[in-house]
């Protein structure tokens, strides 16, 4: 499975990415803006979106998650087990190799079993050898999806407008939405790759599996969630770990149009720490029904 061309993120477009980070981060902002915008092709976007809930009935969790954001300038990354698609991240898992491939990744799978002796290691790699070659199906899935859940994952929106997202991942509209500003913080932001949308699982064959594979099997996902629009932070390892970005990439928090004086109150006592702290200043909107179309208007809050 491949990305379409324009699709495809900065990192994987450019094999000297961190070199390119590194440049771009030399830039005053007016100069990265139009660096990312005339230098990369195809044109990334220049907003990321985060939605969130923030449910009376557990509104003490979800107000930690928001104030790490908003006064910690932390994103967290979660593992598979907290999405709520037990779909996503799904893959055919297969093996097609040789025996001389098959031991080879047994080595390494037993090399990462704590402190074995050589001996204690030769004996546990004959066992696996020893097995019926439809036991090594098994073992091959188990492996991958312990890996997976290893992996962190940080999920940013495309569109602060969708009215599907909003009903979704916000409370019914009752929540917020998050804007960054990609051009804030390049390194962070430019992380970020696209879902792609598909009908069928990625096929994954342990035998001879990438990091390209597993970033694929990541990165996969029904094709009924396109509206979404989403891109992924992806750290291999970095479950339930997080990862710091620029207080300024933070621009803009939007309420939903049902967020009500307690989601309201929340937001803005969390607003006032950061604000004491002396951190750059967050604009806020509101989301609006349009009047006549099955549409959100976004208007700024005096």
């Amino acid at each position: 499975m491949k990305n379409n061309k324009n699709q495809t993120p900065p990192r994987q477009r450019y094999p000297n990415f961190d070199r390119l980070v590194d440049e771009i981060s030399l830039l005053d902002y007016r100069q990265c803006r139009q660096f990312l915008t005339k230098k990369i092709s195809p044109k990334y976007p220049r907003f990321q979106y985060k939605y969130m809930a923030l449910p009376a009935g557990d509104s003490d969790r979800r107000e930690r998650f928001l104030r790490d954001i908003v006064v910690g300038s932390k994103l967290w990354l979660s593992p598979p087990t907290d999405f709520n698609d037990p779909f996503d991240m799904t893959a055919k898992v297969v093996f097609d190799g040789t025996t001389n491939m098959l031991r080879e990744k047994f080595e390494k799978l037993i090399a990462t079993q704590g402190d074995l002796k050589w001996k204690e290691r030769k004996k546990l790699l004959d066992k696996f050898m020893a097995r019926p070659r439809h036991e090594w199906q098994k073992i091959s899935e188990a492996a991958f999806n312990s890996n997976l859940q290893k992996t962190g994952v940080f999920s940013f929106a495309g569109d602060p407008r969708s009215i599907l997202m909003w009903s979704h991942y916000a409370d019914n509209h009752q929540g917020v939405c998050l804007q960054f500003e990609v051009a804030r913080h390049p390194r962070i932001m430019l992380e970020a790759i696209p879902v792609d949308y598909v009908e069928d699982y990625p096929v994954l064959n342990w035998a001879n599996d990438t990091e390209g594979q597993l970033r694929d099997i990541i990165l996969a996902k029904f094709k009924h969630w396109d509206y979404e629009k989403e891109s992924r932070i992806i750290w291999q390892g970095g479950a339930k770990t997080s990862t710091s970005f620029k207080p300024e990439a933070l621009t803009r928090i939007i309420f939903g149009c049902r967020a009500d004086d307690r989601v309201s109150n929340i937001v803005n006592d969390i607003l006032n720490e950061r604000k004491k702290l002396g951190m750059p200043d967050v604009e806020t909107y509101k989301a609006h029904k349009h009047s006549s179309k099955y549409e959100l208007v976004i208007k700024k809050l005096s």
